[in-house]
C-alpha cells in the first residue's frame, strides 16, 4: 500500500510538471483561477483589428482581484481593489466599454442579408 502511494506521488509529479512547462504562466494560472469560486465584477470589451478583446474583472473566494482576457490571452493580478479600478477606468479611457460589444461582421453586406434571410430550423 505504501508503495502504490509513492508511485501515486510520483505520478501527480510528474504531471504538475508536465503542465507546468507545457502550458504558459498564463493557461497554468488561469487553472488555478477557475479552481477557485470567482464572482466577475466588470466586463470591457472592444473591436479590435485582432477580432474582440474582453477582459473580466474578477474577484475570487479569498479576496484576490483579477483581470483576464484580450486578444491575445493574458491575466493581471491586483493587490487591492483600488488598483483594479485604475485599470478598469485606463481602459475606458483607451476605447473599451462596459459590457460586451457585438461583433462586426467579416462577411460584405449582400452575403450578411443573405445569410439573415435564411429560414431557422427548429
Amino acid at each position: 500500500m505504501i508503495l502504490l502511494v509513492w508511485y501515486m506521488t510520483i505520478a501527480l509529479r510528474c504531471v504538475v510538471n508536465s503542465l507546468e512547462t507545457a502550458y504558459q504562466r498564463f493557461s497554468f494560472l488561469m487553472f488555478i483561477i477557475s479552481l477557485l469560486t470567482m464572482q466577475t465584477l466588470a466586463i470591457l470589451s472592444r473591436n479590435t483589428k485582432q477580432g474582440v478583446s474582453v477582459w473580466r474583472f474578477i474577484q475570487t473566494e479569498d479576496g484576490n482581484f483579477f483581470a483576464f482576457g484580450g486578444c491575445k490571452p493574458a491575466c493581471k493580478q491586483f493587490k487591492t481593489i483600488q488598483e483594479l479600478r485604475s485599470c478598469y477606468k485606463s481602459w475606458l479611457r483607451y476605447g473599451y466599454e462596459p459590457g460586451l460589444v457585438p461583433v462586426k461582421s467579416q462577411l460584405p453586406a449582400d452575403l450578411q442579408a443573405d445569410l439573415w434571410a435564411l429560414p431557422t430550423v427548429a
